[in-house]
């Protein structure tokens, strides 16, 4: 036994387990790098039009099933995942990397994700545009940073991190 723990602590060290790496490498000059994920979003109850975002007997169903999609420059580089049936939620886990030019807007719209009625799509429901934040990289850095909140459309308030931030 004595002689088997030298070994497989050699077999690790040679790379012998390929485990995931969570390093972010730094971004050629000029590029800011980063991860972000939504911390904080509050929604309105209804949409612009006054209506409810969900057909349900209960508050709880009625509220939007969010979910967000990051754009750069127009281009859909993150959506994340659906939180179901709720006012006030968060998004636990971290966009992909995100690479961003100085002279670039990153936007963050969030949807309302409707359940299609039929599988043709003949009779299923667009989702429903909850609202869109536009930034700047230095708006979103100093933003994150302070812990400020955003709001465009019917996001009422919208808390942003950053993550394995490189400039």
């Amino acid at each position: 036994m004595k002689k088997l723990i030298p070994l497989v602590a050699l077999w690790l060290m040679l790379g012998g387990c390929n485990l995931p790496s969570a390093v972010v490498t730094p971004p050629p000059k000029g590029i800011t790098r980063f991860q972000l994920n939504i911390s904080y979003a509050e929604i309105a109850e209804r949409t612009e039009k006054n209506e409810r975002w969900d057909v349900g007997v209960t508050e709880e169903q009625m509220a939007p099933d969010a979910y967000y999609i990051v754009s750069i420059a127009g281009r859909q580089v993150y959506k994340s995942a659906t939180s179901d049936n709720k006012y006030i939620t968060q998004w636990l886990e971290k966009s992909d990397v995100i690479d961003m030019k100085p002279a670039e807007k990153i936007t963050i719209s969030f949807y309302d994700y409707d359940y299609s009625i039929a599988r043709t799509g003949m009779l299923s429901n667009q989702d429903d545009f909850i609202g869109a934040i536009e930034l700047s990289i230095d708006e979103l850095i100093q933003g994150a940073k302070s812990g400020k909140e955003f709001s465009g459309g019917q996001i009422k308030k919208c808390r942003i991190s950053l993550h394995s931030l490189y400039r």
